[in-house]
């Protein structure tokens, strides 16, 4: 069972960051320098900071102390965490980005946990 939820939490991680690789690559006419699986600038995008949300959620879920934080408040914490990196290395951290990766963080955090209720909900 939680072997089915791992694969779907994958797949759905995949899906997303095929789409913000290809949007990447549209706004851009330089060929971009992968570096690896992720980079600053697919982790800037919705879905690559929801891909990596559910990852790193679904990674630290029951460690130590992290298991007694609520999952919800530990996500947006996460994509809070992950937005101002991402935004921090491409564009540089502003006051006004600040603010508006703390609302983009509500926005990655909620669909996260959605994908993760949508794969839970599906296979119960």
């Amino acid at each position: 069972m939680k072997r089915k939820v791992f694969i779907g939490l994958v797949f759905v991680a995949m899906l997303a960051l095929v789409c913000a690789s290809a949007a990447l690559a549209q706004t851009t006419d330089e060929p971009a320098a992968h570096v690896g699986f992720f980079d600053w600038g697919v982790l800037a995008t919705y879905a690559g900071a929801t891909a990596a949300t559910i990852a790193v959620t679904q990674v630290f879920k029951g460690v130590g102390f992290i298991d007694r934080i609520p999952t919800r408040l530990f996500a947006y914490i996460v994509a809070l965490i992950i937005l101002i990196a991402a935004t921090a290395f491409t564009d540089g951290i502003t006051p006004e980005s600040a603010a508006l990766c703390i609302v983009n963080a509500l926005m990655v955090s909620l669909a996260s946990n959605g994908a993760y209720d949508a794969v839970i909900t599906k296979n119960n």
